[in-house]
């Protein structure tokens, strides 16, 4: 019954990229379909579980000579929040610019995939890599000023936490 109620409880965060890839999207003014689209790419199944990283080695894509981690985002708000802006604005401009005859067909393909390998080359790295960041400031607060750093650290916890970047502790 735990274990139930635990998958029933936790799916709406470990599939988090989906939901705010949709709203996300739809507020910068592109396909909220799409921005759905691109939350499933970044926590799709057959990429390293985000809460593995550290436990086990990511796989890697080889493209071209190009070593890409195949790494998800379970769970974040940043990343994807990046992703579905560059993700609107690519979309916005391809409409200007394709024939109305092809918009339908070419706009969405470009957009993902374009989006996708800007996620997993750039965006995701940099917005990973700024947890890391946060991470070791919080633990240099706390490991130099003791209490008054933990105190410090329980305060901006919450707005840690609604930003999805918790998970770089």
């Amino acid at each position: 019954l735990a274990s139930a109620i635990n998958t029933f409880a936790n799916a709406p965060f470990t599939f988090l990229p989906v939901l705010i890839g949709f709203s996300a999207t739809k507020k910068f003014g592109g396909n909220p379909f799409l921005g759905a689209a691109m939350g499933m790419i970044m926590v799709h199944p057959d990429l390293l579980n985000a809460y593995s990283i550290g436990i086990q080695e990511a796989p890697v894509w080889d493209i071209f000579g190009f070593q890409i981690q195949a790494i998800g985002y379970q769970g974040t708000v940043l990343p994807v929040l990046a992703v579905t802006f560059i993700l609107a604005n690519i979309e916005k401009r391809l409409h200007k610019i394709t024939p109305s005859w092809l918009d339908n067909l070419t706009t969405p393909l470009l957009s993902i995939i374009v989006t996708s390998f800007l996620t997993f080359i750039f965006v995701g790295p940099i917005m990973r890599e700024a947890g890391n960041l946060l991470a070791d400031g919080i633990t240099w607060l706390y490991n130099t000023l003791g209490f008054i750093g933990g105190a410090i650290f329980g305060l901006i916890y919450a707005p840690i936490t609604l930003t999805g970047m918790h998970h770089s502790f």
